[in-house]
């Protein structure tokens, strides 16, 4: 590997201190720092998450967090591999975070509604069920996410499917997009930044 493909580490050196140990703990950092964001992102206020430019900063936050934890872990993943571990990782979160805010914004809707306390109940009884889940209780749940979709979109028209998916879809690949950019600027930036002489 040539160095311009190395990210350059903490210390200023391009050369890992234990090379797969450390490329597997930056990797499991990195999915670690993107579920904590996917978390954090679902429970973010609504005005926050704002259609469209929502999802481009999700990705580009996350092409940063994982080049800046290869540095801080002394890692050595290659560019080609963190870009797409960056790609990866900011689509499975974005899709994470979408689905988790929906499942939100379900709970709020039933605990704010005068069926509340029977809302309740039928989660409790669904949670001692040991049954596994069956057809229709998957069918409903992707149909409530449908819903959640369109819901987004409300203050832009009334968006019937598939449009809606169609728009959650171009969000994850505006958010993939930011966040290869952002991870390969990134890793360019900090290899131009390397002072003369520090090859180990």
């Amino acid at each position: 590997m040539n160095h311009q493909d190395k990210i350059p580490l903490a210390n200023g050196k391009t050369d890992p201190i234990s090379g797969g140990s450390s490329v597997l703990s930056w990797f499991c950092a990195s999915i670690i720092a993107v579920t904590a964001i996917s978390i954090a992102a679902a429970h973010a206020p609504p005005r926050i998450r704002l259609i469209g430019l929502f999802s481009i900063v999700f990705g580009l936050m996350v092409g940063w967090v994982v080049v800046w934890l290869a540095s801080q872990l002394q890692a050595e993943p290659g560019r080609r591999f963190a870009v797409v571990t960056a790609v990866l990782l900011s689509l499975c979160g974005l899709i994470g975070s979408t689905w988790q805010s929906s499942r939100l914004d379900e709970l709020r809707s039933m605990q704010s509604g005068k069926d509340a306390l029977a809302a309740r109940l039928i989660k409790e009884f669904e949670q001692q069920d040991k049954q596994p889940v069956s057809d229709h209780q998957r069918r409903s749940e992707v149909t409530e996410f449908q819903k959640y979709l369109s819901r987004r979109l409300k203050n832009l028209g009334n968006w019937t499917t598939p449009w809606p998916e169609c728009f959650w879809v171009s969000e994850l690949i505006a958010a993939a997009i930011a966040a290869g950019w952002m991870s390969y600027q990134s890793i360019s930036a900090a290899v131009i930044n390397v002072p003369e002489g520090s090859d180990a």
